[in-house]
């Protein structure tokens, strides 16, 4: 489900099924999810915003979610029938990429601490000067496995 739910284009369309369970024309799911990328109305959707979500959608996300059945989707007639179970199933409103921005303090303070004990080591800057640089390593792969630790408890 975190595979499915990865993708920007996947998570619209099961939010899209979610809301409308009727069978749809790939295009109308591609003009309705190029408005919710770009933020705006069905009628402002541009020809070359639509067709750039309906090739993705045709070639890619759709025949995915057939393939694991969440939808039935015909290529030929491009039609798209949602699996019953998609009304249940639960969409963070965090999205991954949200998730990955909030993680972007924790790596700009890492890399700030990290560059001022790099810095204390260098200059023998009192405490660490006269600890091993072995110090410095083990500190630095235990705060990237505690970024990581939060990174995946983020993303369940």
């Amino acid at each position: 489900m975190f595979d499915l739910l990865s993708n920007r284009r996947r998570w619209y369309s099961v939010y899209y099924f979610k809301h409308d369970t009727t069978t749809v024309e790939l295009g109308a799911l591609a003009t309705q999810i190029a408005a919710w990328e770009n933020d705006m109305e069905l009628s402002e959707v541009t020809g070359t915003e639509r067709k750039r979500v309906y090739t993705s959608l045709q070639q890619v996300h759709l025949p995915k979610m057939d393939d694991i059945g969440v939808v039935e989707f015909d290529k030929r007639s491009g039609k798209i029938k949602a699996a019953p179970f998609v009304t249940d199933i639960e969409l963070n409103p965090i999205s991954r990429d949200e998730h990955n921005r909030s993680l972007n303090g924790y790596y700009v303070a890492l890399a700030t601490a990290h560059g001022a004990l790099a810095i204390m080591f260098l200059a023998n800057i009192w405490p660490l000067a006269s600890a091993p640089i072995s110090v410095e390593i083990v500190a630095l792969a235990l705060s990237l496995a505690l970024l990581t630790v939060v990174y995946f408890h983020g993303t369940q």
